[in-house]
């Protein structure tokens, strides 16, 4: 899978939204960029491919696949992205819980306007359109995004927009594979 998204989406947030779909070489290529941004700027694809344990064709098409032409232009993006990142103020705790508590919402709001790089307005609005136009809904979610997947359930269903929930993994898959043409899984 290569990048669909937003031209203007970061590296990080092109890795964190591909890296689960990725080959697990170009995984572990696109994982080593994102844990030291800084050498990858400073090394050379066969640098990088060395230090991971891969071929340098490897490391191109990570990079082709998180939306580049190829390394050069990643490194270029890595470097932009380092220079925004920089320019963000630190957030600092007075100590206190509650400082601690306002510090750490702070850091999370700060991160908010990467992640929503990802999307185009085509995305979204086909999004939208698909939810408006459903005539069933069903959301499937696991492990620690159970309760977000019962939260949107219940956002739905009070907006009026009828949705259903099923915690059990089996359920899912037997639920998912009733669903017509005009329905969405989420």
């Amino acid at each position: 899978m290569t990048w669909v998204g937003s031209s203007d989406a970061p590296p990080s947030a092109r890795v964190a939204a591909l890296a689960p779909s990725m080959q697990p070489s170009e995984r572990r290529v696109a994982e080593a960029i994102a844990a030291d941004i800084e050498s990858a700027i400073d090394r050379s694809a066969q640098e990088l491919a060395e230090a991971v344990g891969v071929g340098r064709a490897t490391v191109i098409r990570t990079a082709q696949t998180l939306g580049y032409d190829g390394y050069p232009q990643l490194r270029v993006a890595l470097a932009r992205e380092l220079a925004r990142g920089s320019a963000a103020p630190a957030v600092t705790s007075d100590g206190s819980m509650l400082g601690a508590l306002r510090a750490e919402v702070d850091a999370f709001s700060a991160r908010l306007p990467q992640t929503v790089t990802a999307l185009t307005d085509d995305q979204l609005e086909g999004f939208v359109g698909a939810l408006d136009g459903a005539t069933r809904v069903l959301v499937a979610a696991n492990g620690l995004s159970a309760p977000l997947g019962l939260d949107m359930v219940l956002r739905l269903t009070a907006a009026g927009r009828p949705a259903e929930y099923l915690p059990d993994t089996l359920g899912q898959e037997i639920a998912a594979r009733q669903l017509g043409a005009s329905a969405v899984c989420l």
